[in-house]
């Protein structure tokens, strides 16, 4: 009796190991991340935002696409909130806009570029609100205008020179 109780339970402890170590092996296609379009989800009177027809916040990736299928912005949300990295791109791939979302609100350094891949604008966010020196770029490279923010509000502005040739206007 006591061998049938002793291969009964060695029995099942094997079974319990063998499906507990399966159970904990993870691999790559096991791991899915939640994507959403933009325009898949909602901001409801909460301020969060929600998946069509979901009753929780979202939680995952969200991306926007051009009409021609390219990535338009990514970004990251959690809880119904932006958080962590943001990016925009002109269409032709290069880097438009990159910023940082921390609990909803932009944080930290965002920098605009031109679409040569020259910045354009780069200047710090301290929740949500501009603050800081702002540089603004002309197409060249070259600093045409510093702007002086205090807790979102313009505090100086200074304007520099910039030639010509690098003032082209749209047509």
């Amino acid at each position: 009796m006591n061998i049938c109780r002793m291969t009964l339970y060695i029995g099942i402890l094997c079974s319990l190991i063998s499906c507990s170590t399966h159970s904990d092996k993870k691999t790559i296609q096991d791991i899915v991340i939640p994507t959403a379009t933009l325009q898949e989800l909602k901001k409801k009177k909460d301020g969060l935002l929600y998946k069509n027809n979901m009753n929780i916040p979202y939680t995952g990736v969200v991306i926007s696409t051009y009409p021609s299928g390219r990535i338009k912005s990514k970004g990251n949300i959690r809880n119904g909130k932006m958080v962590d990295d943001y990016t925009e791109y002109f269409e032709g791939g290069q880097v438009k806009i990159k910023g940082e979302y921390r609990n909803g609100v932009q944080e930290g350094t965002w920098i605009t570029n031109h679409s040569t891949g020259a910045v354009a604008l780069k200047g710090q966010f301290i929740n949500g609100l501009l603050q800081g020196t702002w540089y603004i770029y002309s197409q060249n490279g070259m600093l045409a205008k510093k702007m002086v923010y205090h807790n979102g509000v313009v505090t100086k502005v200074l304007r520099y020179q910039v030639y010509k040739e690098d003032r082209k206007e749209k047509q």
